[in-house]
C-alpha cells in the first residue's frame, strides 16, 4: 500500500472496513493527502514493517477539525472543543498555592514554638528578649500617628498609659492579637513588632518613667529633652510599654515584668548605657512613689550609667520659678525630691512589687537605696540651680543661651543633666 493515497484531494469511499492484516508496507501512504478525512481506526497494522511517511498529522495539527488551529487552550471533549476547563485549572492552582503557604506557615510556627520550648537556656533568653534589641523612635512617640492611635483607642484627648493598657490589650480587638510572636511562636506580639518597621531600630537610651503618666506629659518632657540635644543623632528608647509582650504580662498573666530581673534588667541597662528619666513634677513626684523607677535609679547609679533628667514644660517652668525664690524655694525643692521611701513604693503588679523589694532587702537594704536615690536627685537639683544662675549671669551680659552641639554632652541644663 505504498503511496496509495499520496497527494489525493477527494475521499469518497468508506475505507475503514478494509482488511489490512496482511499488509507489510504503508510507506508514504498519506504523503501530501492533506484533505484525508476518513476513519481508519479499525485497521490492523500488526504486520506492517515499513510505515515511513505513512502517518501525517491532520491539517489543523491537533488531530481533529473541531478545535480550530491556534486555539491551544481548547480541549477536545466528546467531539466538541471546550474551554470551561480553564477556570477549573486556575482554581486548582490557586487552591494548591494557598495550601502550600498554609503548610509553610504552620511549619515555621511549629519551628519557632518548638525552638523556643526546647532550646538551651541561653537560646531561650535570646527568644524571650530579642525584641529588647530593637524599639521605636522618639519621633514615633511624638508623632500624630501614635497620638491619633491613643486618642482613637481610648476616646480621651490626653490618655494615661494605664488608659492605653486597657484600650490596646484588654479591648475586644487587641492590637497585634493575630500576629505570631517571633520569640515564642504564639499569637500576640509586643507593640514593637506591630508598629511600622521604619520606626524601629537598635536602642540608644533606656527610658525610666511610669505608666501613670499621661501621653501629654511624656511628649512634653521628650520635646524638652529633644530641644537640649540640638541636631544630634536619632533617639530610640527602650520603653517597656512597647518592648515587653503585654499579651503575656497583662492578658495571659503568664509572666511578669520582674521575671529574671537581675539578669535581664541590668544587662539591658548596661548594654544600652544611657538613661533618660522623666519626672512628672518636682512637687511630690509620682516618679519617686513607684518601686520600679526608684529601683532603676539605684541600679543606674550603681552601674555608673549616664542619666539625663527631663520634665514636662510646665513642671520645668515651675521649678525655675521656685528657684528664683532663693533659699526658701531651694529648700522646698530639696525637701520634695528627698522624700524617697523605697519600702513604701508600689507597683501595678503586686508580684513585681514583692520581687523588687525582696531583691533590695536581700542585697543593700531600703535605707541604702533611699540614700542613693536621694543623692542622685539632690545632685540634679544642684545642677539645675547652677544652670539657672549661669543663665541669669549670661542674660545680664547679653549672652544668648547656647544649645549643645551633637558632639557635646548635655550638661548644666534644666531639662537634661549629665550625672
Amino acid at each position: 500500500m505504498s503511496f496509495v493515497f499520496s497527494n489525493m484531494t477527494h475521499f469518497n469511499a468508506n475505507i475503514g472496513s478494509w482488511n489490512t492484516s496482511a499488509v507489510k508496507t504503508m510507506k508514504g501512504l498519506f504523503s501530501g493527502a492533506e484533505s484525508f478525512n476518513k476513519f481508519i481506526g479499525s485497521w490492523n497494522t500488526s504486520a506492517v514493517t515499513d510505515m515511513n511517511l505513512g502517518k501525517f498529522p491532520a491539517y489543523n495539527r491537533l488531530g481533529c477539525q473541531v478545535c480550530e488551529f491556534g486555539t491551544y487552550a481548547g480541549l477536545l471533549f466528546e467531539d466538541r472543543c471546550i474551554w470551561w476547563h480553564l477556570p477549573l485549572i486556575a482554581l486548582g492552582i490557586a487552591a494548591f498555592m494557598v495550601a502550600l503557604r498554609f503548610v509553610a506557615a504552620r511549619r515555621i510556627q511549629g519551628f519557632l514554638a518548638g525552638s523556643a520550648a526546647h532550646a538551651s537556656p541561653r537560646t531561650k533568653y535570646c527568644f524571650s528578649w530579642s525584641c529588647a534589641m530593637t524599639t521605636r523612635s522618639m519621633d514615633y512617640l511624638l508623632s500624630d500617628s501614635f497620638g491619633g492611635l491613643a486618642g482613637k483607642r481610648t476616646g480621651k484627648v490626653d490618655p494615661t498609659f494605664i488608659d492605653m493598657k486597657s484600650a490596646f490589650w484588654l479591648a475586644e480587638d487587641p492590637i497585634g492579637k493575630d500576629l505570631i510572636c517571633p520569640r515564642d511562636g504564639r499569637p500576640g506580639v509586643a507593640l514593637v513588632d506591630w508598629i511600622p518597621r521604619r520606626a524601629r531600630r537598635q536602642q540608644t537610651h533606656f527610658m525610666s518613667w511610669t505608666w501613670r503618666y499621661s501621653l501629654g506629659q511624656v511628649r512634653s518632657a521628650l520635646k524638652m529633652y529633644q530641644d537640649t540635644r540640638g541636631n544630634s543623632e536619632p533617639v530610640f528608647f527602650y520603653m517597656c510599654f512597647f518592648v515587653n509582650n503585654q499579651y503575656r504580662i497583662i492578658v495571659e498573666a503568664t509572666t511578669t515584668g520582674s521575671a529574671d530581673l537581675e539578669q535581664v534588667f541590668e544587662k539591658n541597662l548596661t548594654r544600652i548605657g544611657r538613661m533618660v528619666a522623666i519626672l512628672d513634677s518636682w512637687q511630690e513626684p509620682v516618679y519617686l512613689s513607684r518601686i520600679w523607677t526608684v529601683y532603676e535609679q539605684f541600679v543606674a547609679s550603681k552601674l555608673d550609667i549616664q542619666v539625663m533628667f527631663t520634665m514636662p514644660e510646665s513642671s520645668a517652668a515651675c521649678l525655675r520659678e521656685t528657684v528664683t525664690k532663693g533659699g526658701s524655694g531651694i529648700q522646698e525643692i530639696t525637701s520634695s525630691l528627698s522624700c524617697v521611701d523605697s519600702e513604701r513604693a508600689v507597683a501595678w503588679n503586686p508580684e513585681d512589687e514583692v520581687k523588687v523589694k525582696s531583691l533590695i532587702q536581700e542585697t543593700v537594704g531600703f535605707g541604702h537605696v533611699n540614700r542613693h536615690v536621694t543623692k542622685v536627685m539632690i545632685t540634679w537639683v544642684g545642677e539645675v540651680i547652677k544652670a539657672h544662675i549661669q543663665d541669669l549671669i549670661d542674660a545680664a551680659h547679653g549672652v544668648p543661651r547656647s544649645r549643645p552641639s551633637s558632639s557635646q554632652h548635655v550638661d548644666d541644663l534644666i531639662t537634661g543633666v549629665d550625672l
